[in-house]
């Protein structure tokens, strides 16, 4: 596989996690809202940290295969 081929892929899968981290984030807050705020609040942002913890890694690996021309520091 290129190493541009894999940056795309990267790149698509942290959109992906990002939206599924918004959407379940939501969704999870009103699924368990019956249970209470607090419980509502803890699924919800669980689950929104955990798809957003994958979405920066497909991300900074992604950013890490990506050639830059700029020297390094």
């Amino acid at each position: 596989m290129k190493k541009d081929t894999l940056t795309s892929l990267l790149d698509f899968f942290a959109g992906l996690f990002v939206g599924i981290a918004l959407a379940c984030g939501g969704l999870c807050f009103f699924i368990f809202s019956d249970l209470g705020l607090v419980v509502a609040l803890f699924f919800s942002l669980f689950v929104f940290g955990l798809f957003s913890f994958f979405a920066l890694l497909a991300k900074s690996m992604a950013a890490l295969l990506k050639e830059s021309r700029q020297s390094r520091i």
